[in-house]
């Protein structure tokens, strides 16, 4: 994978995270959410009603720890609307190894539509990210399914809290990350 186009571009975790020897700090984390706002064009079941009940499951995942999860549902919708946000905590030597997975399911979470990876060492220095991310397309002629998502670093707990005027909201003006996109 090349580079993606976060800030900074090295490995090295945050500033507000180490000491002035170089060390990470006792007691440091990274809280960091993803809110699922919405989807289009999703695929519509096996019964052939034209709608889905869609769900997504967002994960953190890093060698060696317990992997956090959560779960958004919505019904009879193939444009659903979830606005939903998720706070994970992260020790910071694991911020270069983990990864956030989202699967999309079509119909109860029976029918896994995709799953998108997303390594937090391309979100690290961003702080906010919000970015839509095709999705493998159903129909030949039709419209490319898509999801948007919201990464955003929330503080870092045991340290100086950031205020949300510190937070730039507004969508990522970067070049568009490399995801690894697994079709089911």
């Amino acid at each position: 994978m090349g580079q993606s186009g976060s800030k900074g571009g090295s490995n090295v975790p945050h500033p507000a995270l180490m000491t002035q020897g170089g060390q990470i700090k006792d007691g440091a984390a990274v809280v960091f959410s993803c809110t699922v706002l919405d989807a289009k064009y999703l695929p519509e079941t096996v019964q052939g009603n034209g709608q889905c009940d869609p769900s997504v499951t967002v994960a953190l995942e890093a060698p060696g720890f317990r992997t956090q999860s959560a779960v958004t549902k919505t019904r009879n919708t193939n444009c659903p609307v979830w606005r939903q946000g998720f706070t994970f905590t992260l020790d910071p030597s694991m911020i270069d190894t983990a990864k956030v997975t989202i699967n999309i399911f079509k119909d109860k979470g029976n029918t896994q539509i995709a799953t998108i990876q997303v390594p937090m060492k391309d979100i690290k220095y961003r702080e906010y990210m919000d970015q839509r991310f095709e999705l493998p397309k159903v129909w030949e002629n039709g419209p490319v399914p898509s999801i948007r998502l919201v990464f955003e670093v929330v503080e870092f707990a045991g340290l100086q809290r950031r205020s949300s005027a510190d937070i730039q909201r507004r969508p990522s003006t970067s070049a568009p990350l490399e995801v690894a996109q697994v079709q089911a």
